[in-house]
């Protein structure tokens, strides 16, 4: 059984103990989906200040580093100019 995050982690005060949790609980081999919101890239980046206005999340934090520093495999795909993002990271010890 792997574990999946939606729109949780830019939330989460703590979001990298929220990932070593995460790295702790998995099996060797198992996978840690990630989806979720930063701000908008490329020209996208004009929505930005509305988007610092609508959105509770923090807008700062890095997730993706905070995951490729943990784990050793880890793809991400970008959509919606850079927004929204799904990670998948996999446990290999």
């Amino acid at each position: 059984m792997g574990a999946l995050c939606t729109f949780g982690l830019s939330a989460i005060p703590d979001h990298e103990a929220a990932i070593r949790n995460v790295f702790k609980a998995l099996k060797t081999g198992k996978r840690f989906v990630i989806l979720d919101d930063k701000l908008f890239e490329g020209i996208g980046r004009l929505l930005n200040p509305l988007a610092r206005r609508i959105f509770t999340w923090d807008y700062e934090k890095d997730v993706m580093s905070a995951v490729r520093e943990i784990f050793e495999q880890v793809d991400a795909q970008k959509f919606s100019s850079g927004a929204d993002y799904i990670i998948v990271a996999i446990k290999k010890e």
